[in-house]
Order: structure tokens, then sequence, then C-alpha cells
């Protein structure tokens, strides 16, 4: 056993050599050594919502082959309320699945909670892997102090800006700005009218945008107050629903949300066609940005963070976190063979996913400046402003303000239907905004009580 353990670290520390020296290992960290009779074929059935020509496909062909008795069949999901409720479905039914990937953090606890997800602890302390070390932050994979989900992506998200839009107007790319001087800058970057608007910003169509700047202020478990009851009362709820409202119908420099909806409008579209000055996003984008088949644009691409709501505020929280979380099925026949290959993905695999998914690891020990040169392409200093790339995608620390109290996490996906049944009655005109913010505070206390 003590040879066993030797040779595996040994293994491992030949792999983490070859990374120091800038060469790409071919196996995962920790590879089992050769043993003396041949080991047994296993086929893992992995889910995933990335497409397999994002990055999970290279990623597969490549483990395979240095994994020659491991065969991975990967099953495709999309990660919305349909597609979450076909892999439960699948892991409620048993051996269907080995290993998946969960994206929401509520939803991991519940899969986690009934008995879905296997805890990863064992597995890691028996492979000689610090997760601590390796992935510095498991709050949101942790569930009953029990680690139940590797993170295999880091993903702040941000605001792509059309630099020339910015260059021609003479505004600095903003390294930090309040959401005064945000609004400002969406208004002078605003022309045009009519089909040839062209607009200062858009929002995708997320219900938890309504309330960014707030949160990016208050941080995690925003809208619960210091008793637990709802934070809806909180003016900096109502300062940035208003402020939405304000910018799409007073100073038209916003995309109306009505539009955005009504119109099914993309805000890759919209801003590679140069439509929009500004979109709010996450490093999934820059494939669009690259995709200059589709969207033929010259203008250079650039990076600036979140808004703070005022000018003292010591902290901008983000909706991004560490996340894309990869799990081992509780019933999983091949528990070691399905951590060989999330461990894997987790690291030194994770190249396939930068380059092509627009993923940035979460495993501490990617070397840093691979990450601009394999997501943003050869034609980086082309297209993209890189410095800012660096400066706010990587630099900047990513403090989260994604929920962690139990009773937060249990009502995330119903607080965040309230806030858009109210905001949209708001944007369109049936109701105002006291009423707006008296409903959404009303009805979250509704759903608190209920999840006690």
């Amino acid at each position: 056993m003590k040879r066993l353990l030797m040779a595996t670290l040994l293994l491992a520390l030949a792999g983490t050599l070859l990374w120091a020296g800038g060469g790409r290992e071919t196996a995962p960290a920790a590879a089992a050594p050769e043993a003396a009779t041949a080991p047994q074929p296993v086929t893992l059935r992995v889910w995933g919502g990335v497409p397999e020509e994002n990055g999970p496909g290279d990623l597969i062909a490549a483990f395979q082959a240095a994994h020659p008795n491991i065969t991975v069949e990967y099953t495709r999901f999309v990660n919305n309320e349909e597609g979450n409720l076909r892999l439960d479905t699948a892991l409620i039914a048993g051996n269907q699945v080995d290993v998946f990937f969960t994206y929401n953090n509520n939803i991991l606890d519940r899969r986690a909670a009934a008995g879905n997800a296997r805890p990863l602890g064992p597995l890691a302390q028996a492979d000689g892997l610090d997760l601590v070390e390796a992935f510095s932050d498991l709050t949101y994979g942790t569930v009953n102090n029990q680690v139940y989900g590797i993170p295999t992506n880091r993903g702040p998200q941000f605001f792509l800006v059309n630099k020339d839009m910015f260059d021609a107007a003479g505004i600095p790319l903003p390294h930090s700005w309040t959401v005064d001087e945000y609004r400002d800058i969406a208004r002078r970057l605003s022309s045009g009218s009519g089909q040839d608007r062209v607009f200062g910003v858009m929002y995708p169509n997320w219900a938890q945008l309504f309330l960014l700047g707030a949160q990016a202020a208050i941080g995690p478990n925003a809208y619960l107050n210091a008793e637990g009851n709802s934070n809806f009362t909180n003016p900096l709820f109502r300062q940035f629903i208003e402020l939405r409202r304000a910018m799409q119908y007073d100073d038209r420099s916003e995309v109306p949300y009505v539009e955005v909806v009504s119109q099914n409008l993309s805000d890759a579209t919209e801003f590679l066609t140069g439509q929009v000055a500004m979109i709010y996003t996450g490093t999934w984008r820059v494939r669009n940005v690259l995709d200059r088949d589709t969207y033929n644009h010259d203008f250079t691409t650039a990076f600036v963070p979140i808004y703070s709501m005022t000018a003292g505020q010591q902290r901008v929280y983000n909706e991004g976190s560490l996340g894309d979380w990869a799990m081992i099925a509780n019933d999983s026949p091949a528990p070691e063979a399905a951590w060989t290959f999330i461990r894997y993905w987790a690291t030194t695999g994770s190249d396939h996913m930068v380059e092509k998914g627009g993923k940035i690891p979460a495993w501490t020990g990617y070397p840093a400046q691979r990450v601009a040169e394999a997501m943003l392409g050869p034609d980086r200093a082309e297209l993209f402003d890189v410095e800012s790339f660096q400066r706010v995608v990587m630099d900047q620390p990513l403090f989260s303000y994604q929920p962690t109290n139990p009773v937060a996490v249990a009502i995330y996906n119903d607080m965040r239907s309230v806030v858009q049944e109210e905001v949209q009655l708001l944007y369109t005109g049936r109701q105002n905004l006291d009423r707006t913010i008296n409903q959404i505070d009303s009805r979250v206390n509704d759903l608190i009580r209920r999840a006690r």
C-alpha cells in the first residue's frame, strides 16, 4: 500500500513539473500506477450542460487516450428547468449516470440532500489531493460539511464594451465606476432614433439582473435582512429597479426589457452588429467575438467591471463565482474511475474548456498566463483590449454574491420569479414603484416563512 501511495505521489509531482515547465500533461495529475494485470474496462456515463463541440469532446478524447480502459459516454442537457428535470429523473431512476455537472448552487444543495451525489472528500483523500489547496473556495460545493462537487470554472461577470464607441465619445475605459457614472456614460453612448437607435447598454433576460447593483453592494444573501426576513425594503433595491426603468424609458439608453423579451433579442447579436455599446455578460460571450464568420465586426472589444452603488463602496460583489460543479452519482458502480475523470476535467484537462468553452479553470494550479492566450485566440491583439481582460477578468478578486444561507438558497428560484413578475408590471406601466417594492417584499416574506 505504501508503494502504491508513493508511486501515485511521484506521478502527481511529475505532472506538476510538466505544467511548471510550460508543457501540457497528457494524463491526469494523479494517474494510477500500472498494475500487474490490466485494469478492467469501465464505461462512464457523463451528463453536462456544455455542447461537445465547445470543449467536452476534445477533453474526453484526450482523457480516453490517457486512460484506454475508461470509455466516456457524454450526454448533453440544457441548463434550464426542463434540462435539470431530465437529469434529476435519470439520477432518481438509478444506474443511468456516473458523473454529472451542476450549474446552480441551490440545485447542488438539493441533489446532495436527496442522496443523489457522493461525498468527494474520501476519494480526494485517497488520491492525495488537498481540495482547498487545489480549488480555494469550496463553499458552494459543500453541504452539511461534506464536499459534493469540485468547481471546474471561475466565472466572473462584467461588461463587454465596444472600445471604438468609447474612444469616439472621448470616454476612457472605467477601471472602476459608480452607478451614476455608468448611467451618464450609457447616455453619452446612445444615439439615433427608431430602427437606427444605438443604445448604450443591454442586459440579457435574467430576472436577477433587476437586482444587480443592490446585490453587488450588499453581497451574499442580499435579499435577507439580519433577522432573516425579506430585505427588499433596503433602499438599494428600490434605487436600482428604478434606475433600470429610468434608463429604458426616460434616458432611452438601455434596450427596453419588454423589447428584449418580445423580440427575443440576442445580446451577442445586438452588441456585435453595433446596435449597443455595452452588454452585461461573462466569458462565454468571448466565443461570439471570435466567431467572425457569424459576426463580421471590426471594432475592439474591451472589458469593464460591475459598477458600485456609491462612491465609498468598499467591495463590489459579483454575480459570478466558482461553479460548473463536477459531481459523482451516489449509485455509480465506478466511483474511482469517475473521480479520475472529474479530477482530470477540473485540472490538467481544463485547457480544452478554456480554448473552446470560454471557461476559466477554478484550479489554482492552472497557469494564469495561458488564459488570455487560449481564450482570446491568436488574433487577440486585433479583436480585444487584452490589458482590460487581464485587469477585469483575471486580476480582480472574485467576491460572489450568490446565496449561502440555507433559506436564501431554498427560495432563490421562487424569489427570482416573484421579482420578475412584479418588475414586469412596473416596466409595462401596470403598477407604480411603491407597489412593486411592497409586493416583492410581502411575497418574499411568504416564501421565507414556507421555507423555514
